[in-house]
Order: C-alpha cells, then structure tokens, then sequence
C-alpha cells in the first residue's frame, strides 16, 4: 500500500506491466483507470495489489454501497445519492438500446450485440468514476448524461448541472486544497469518508500540490487552460530566471451560458459577476 505524507491520505498502489491505454507502468493510477478496468479487478495482471484486495478501493467502494443501498446517513451520503442520475442513464440506455439502432441517433450495434451489459456495482462505480454515459455498443453522441431523462431540464432540480457540480465536489472532499482530506475513523464527523483519494495525491499540499494537472476525468477547472496568449514558454524544472515566474491562474468558466435543448442556440444570460453578487461584466455573444 502506497501512503504518502505521514499517512493522512492512502491512495492506489502502483499499476504493473500491462493494462488499458490509460495506464503507466510504475505510475500510481487514478480512481477512472482502476474501476474501468474491469477484466483486472479481481487479480494482479495489471494492479499490485489487486484493486479487489486493496484497503483504499475496498473503502471506496463500500462507501458508495452504504450511502446508496444502505441507507447510512454519513454527510458525503447526500451528494452520493445525487449520482442516481446514472442510474436513470442507464435504465435509459436499456430502454432505447433495441430501438435505437442502425442509422438512428445512438446507432446501437445490435446484430452483433443484441444484449446491453447488466448493471453490477463494478459497472456502476466504472461509469462514476469515469463520468460517462452507458453506451456500450452505441456510438460517442448515444444516451449523453446531459441528456438523460428527468435531469435534462437546468430549470428544473435535480439537473444535470447540479449533480455535475456535486461530483465535482466530492473529488474535493471535504477540503483537499486546504490539507482537509477526509477520514475513516470517526463516521458522526462531517469530513467522513474519502471518495477519491487521488484527488489528494496530486492536488493535496501535504502531496504533490500540482493545482493545474488533471486528477480526475472531467477535472476541467484546473485541467484545461484556455487563454490567449502572444507566445510559449516551456520550463522543466521550475521557474526561476523566467521572465513570467507566476503559474497560471485557473481559468473562470460559465458553462451554462446556453442552450441549444429546441435545435436553437439561446444565450441565456449576457453578463456574469466575479467575486460579486451584480453582474456587471458582459458575457460573449452570437452574432
């Protein structure tokens, strides 16, 4: 078991030697490349230990068990249950995998697969952790989790929007960039469980501290910097003697500036507030 930093946050051990693309050998992997890799749980062709055998994910995986059939009413329970949104993607994805097929929008190969995957909990916590949709044997646009019925509606709750950011939170939980990484001893304290140690390992100060580097599948915010910019300058090492010694800045998205649900691009706001509660700055428009 790999602990780094006294023992304050216990992630994955280290990948072995062969494994899905995602992978490195030597490389700690993340929480996606562990329960996606579902031919591999169980034994220790890819991962030392086996992610079956290993005291992180055993806790991560009992956690989400407790909070969604258990009814146990840990604080990191309320924002678990959110994640039912992929239950209804998947009962989704059942009911329009035999009809939406061929040239239709999900283009479901069902000649060849003419039954869809059954729902376990290690497909469930591979779809979790990964953030995607059920659309196996479909094509990359079939049974998206914004579109998944029941959550597909921003004026509406829940929403796709609010869970989104939920998960979200719960990669940091309960405070990872402020040293506050979760714990297993206590259960009645607010800051129980751990849902992604990783996140720890690499955004954590007390570990790696790396802000600007992708921990987990959909971690944007920090991630995917998009800026302009008038030229590029590589460093390896650190930046001392730069001309610029300040890292970049996370970058401030609004994702949800437009809707495109009627076949119509509507901005659905035109200004938007920084650390302030007017919105005084102009958002983009469509010409």
């Amino acid at each position: 078991m790999l602990t780094a930093a006294g023992s304050r946050a216990v992630v994955p051990f280290a990948a072995l030697v062969v494994g899905p693309k995602a992978t490195v050998p030597g490389k700690v992997p993340s929480a996606l490349e562990i329960f996606l890799n579902t031919l591999a749980f169980d034994n220790e062709s890819v991962f030392i230990p086996a992610p079956l055998k290993s005291v992180p994910i055993i806790k991560m995986k009992t956690l989400i068990e407790d909070c969604a059939l258990n009814s146990k009413t840990y604080t990191i329970c309320n924002p678990i249950k959110d994640m039912y949104l992929l239950i209804a993607n998947y009962n989704n994805y059942i009911t329009n995998y035999k009809t939406d097929t061929g040239a239709k929008v999900w283009g479901c190969d069902q000649k060849q697969n003419p039954n869809p995957p059954s729902l376990t909990v290690q497909a469930f916590l591979g779809h979790l952790y990964g953030w995607g949709p059920f659309q196996d044997h479909c094509n990359a646009k079939a049974n998206l989790l914004e579109n998944t019925p029941g959550y597909n509606n921003p004026a509406k709750t829940p929403n796709y929007q609010a869970v989104k950011g939920e998960f979200d939170g719960l990669q940091y939980w309960k405070d990872v960039l402020n040293g506050d990484y979760g714990q297993w001893t206590d259960n009645s304290k607010p800051n129980y469980g751990q849902f992604d140690p990783y996140v720890a390992l690499i955004h954590g100060k007390d570990y790696l501290n790396a802000p600007y580097t992708y921990a987990y599948s959909v971690d944007d915010a920090v991630g995917n910097m998009q800026t302009d910019g008038a030229g590029l300058i590589v460093a390896v090492g650190g930046p001392e003697n730069l001309p610029n010694p300040d890292h970049a800045t996370p970058n401030v998205n609004f994702p949800y500036g437009l809707s495109t649900q009627d076949g119509t691009v509507k901005i659905t706001f035109t200004k938007y507030g920084r650390c302030t509660t007017t919105p005084n700055t102009e958002e983009w428009s469509i010409a």
